[in-house]
């Protein structure tokens, strides 16, 4: 939920305003949020030639540096999403090194 949103459920489920460390910090995250849910979306077009799987990479990457900041526990599926676009092309490489052979 967004900083607003989680800030008035808190206030009515126990009637106060919590001003905590981690609160105050994620007021500053919803923007990295919404880019983090952003590029989970543009990644779900996938990839179907060299090109594609590049622009895949450099979101991915994208990704996984706000999932680290964000919630670190993502790390290992944000990890994913990037090495399966880059062994794609690693045996890309391979095929067209053993057609010019």
């Amino acid at each position: 939920l967004p900083f607003i949103l989680r800030q008035a459920k808190i206030m009515s489920l126990f009637r106060f305003t919590c001003v905590c460390s981690e609160c105050l910090k994620e007021e500053e995250n919803d923007e990295l949020c919404d880019e983090y849910r952003k590029l989970d979306l543009d990644m779900d077009q996938g990839f179907s030639d060299p090109p594609s799987a590049e622009k895949m990479m450099k979101l991915a990457e994208r990704k996984l540096y706000l999932g680290l900041r964000l919630d670190p526990q993502v790390y290992f599926r944000d990890m994913m999403d990037f090495l399966i676009p880059a062994r794609y092309l690693l045996d890309q490489d391979r095929v067209i090194t053993r057609e010019m052979a």
